[in-house]
């Protein structure tokens, strides 16, 4: 087993929040490997997650603030990711506990090393009417290749 994957709603909520209630964020680390991703104000739309690595806490107050996700790419570990994680190979060799990739703001795949991972997010999907939610091996990953964009 590789990962799970579903499908988010096509509206305008903070759904990675909603992913990731199972988890304790503020004390991962997490690292962005690619990301169109924006903050909604009053005024305007500013970038929120830039490539690159983030603590838990600082992670945390990002996921706060009203999201809208497009694209992601995002590593989390419970300790600091040091090693260049491309694709999968590279990542059941690194410390990454578990990738979340967002694609086309309701597309995700969650790939993860542990079973209780990957329960844990089938457990939000369904909790929140997220769709489609199904696990996924080798012979039917939609991103195998590189995880960069």
């Amino acid at each position: 087993m590789r990962g799970i994957r579903f499908e988010l709603p096509n509206d305008q909520e903070n759904f990675l929040e909603k992913n990731l209630e199972n988890f304790d964020i503020s004390n991962l680390f997490w690292q962005v490997l690619f990301s169109d991703t924006f903050t909604r104000t009053a005024s305007k739309n500013d970038e929120c997650l830039r490539k690159g690595d983030y603590d838990g806490l600082e992670f945390k107050k990002i996921m706060a603030k009203n999201n809208y996700i497009v694209h992601l790419g995002l590593l989390a570990s419970s300790i600091k990711i040091e090693e260049n994680v491309h694709d999968y190979a590279s990542f059941m060799n690194s410390t990454a506990e578990f990738f979340v990739a967002i694609v086309d703001s309701i597309f995700v795949d969650v790939y993860a090393k542990n079973m209780e991972t990957l329960a844990q997010f089938e457990k939000a999907a369904r909790k929140h009417g997220f769709t489609n939610i199904e696990y996924f091996t080798a012979e039917n990953d939609f991103f195998p290749g590189e995880w960069t964009a």
